[in-house]
């Protein structure tokens, strides 16, 4: 199958088109359509993610670039978190950090306090790494799976 003909395929499978916004994936939290992609398709590329009820913000947005060789047509898949996951990954963090070491001044800290209380909040990232890399493999492979049947079509 030739590119466009695949992009459109793929554009036909994204029920709502959208940008990869901060907003649109905050949109995507508050529908929870575990059923549907969101994403868009551009000229060689596309960009596509879904809402999963299990990993909640913490979904993969995945990044598919298309490459043309010897007239065949190869997909470059790659998984990334969405913005809005990596934006409560830092407030977690930071909220993390600051209730391991209360005092309202950073600096008064001792090289100690402040070490422990970013192993503490590491421990919280840690936990969140753990979940996405298990949500990014089962990404990949629906998304694998969605290729493969259209080129079966």
């Amino acid at each position: 199958m030739d590119g466009p003909t695949l992009l459109i395929s793929i554009s036909k499978k994204i029920h709502r088109h959208r940008n990869d916004t901060l907003l649109n994936h905050l949109k995507t939290i508050f529908e929870a359509d575990q059923t549907s992609f969101n994403g868009m398709c551009f000229e060689n590329s596309f960009t596509i993610w879904k809402y999963s009820r299990a990993s909640r913000v913490f979904y993969s947005v995945i990044d598919g670039i298309l490459i043309s060789e010897n007239s065949e047509t190869k997909i470059n898949l790659s998984a990334r978190p969405s913005k809005l996951a990596i934006v409560i990954t830092i407030i977690i963090f930071l909220c993390a950090f600051y209730g391991f070491n209360p005092k309202s001044n950073i600096s008064e800290l001792t090289i100690g306090q402040f070490l422990i209380g970013v192993l503490f909040a590491l421990l919280f990232v840690l936990g969140i790494g753990l979940g996405y890399l298990y949500q990014e493999k089962k990404s990949l492979v629906e998304i694998q799976n969605l290729i493969n049947n259209i080129h079966k079509q």
